[in-house]
């Protein structure tokens, strides 16, 4: 439990280092200038912001299922070739 506590962590600071450091409300304000006026991108910007707190909330499941899938595909390996391996050990 503590090495899944760390990986959320861990995933969740990088997330917040990438989005200061590529600075995506520039580049969403760049890639969509030509298309749209600066009132709508604005408003996709407010979207972003309001809507941002789901991410967080959403990445504990999200990793919590890769590593269930990746535990059960390593699993199966081991039953495949006779390796007695707890499931424990896996995740």
């Amino acid at each position: 439990m503590k090495k899944y506590f760390f990986l959320v962590m861990a995933t969740i600071l990088l997330s917040l280092m990438l989005k200061e450091l590529l600075d995506t409300d520039d580049l969403v304000i760049n890639s969509l200038a030509v298309q749209f006026t600066q009132d709508q991108i604005q408003d996709v910007l407010n979207f972003q912001q309001k809507w941002q707190w789901v991410s967080y909330v959403v990445l504990p499941l999200l990793l919590l299922l890769k590593v269930g899938i990746i535990a059960a595909i390593l699993d199966v390996g081991c039953f495949f070739f006779d390796r007695e391996i707890k499931y424990k050990h896996l995740v």
